[in-house]
């Protein structure tokens, strides 16, 4: 769960998580699909190496 800028959490919901994968294919950074998404560039690299949690 990702934390808002408040500390309230917020889950990735499927749209997000497709957005992750759309956009570092076309070439961005974790860093700034980060920014876009709001979430860690942690979070981000999981996603897109396929090593995060899957959707229930």
């Amino acid at each position: 769960m990702q934390q808002h800028k408040n500390s309230k959490g917020r889950e990735l919901t499927e749209g997000d998580r497709v957005s992750v994968i759309l956009l570092y294919k076309g070439g961005e950074t974790y860093h700034k699909i980060g920014e876009e998404i709001g979430t860690s560039r942690t979070t981000v690299g999981r996603i897109a190496s396929g090593l995060a949690t899957p959707l229930a």
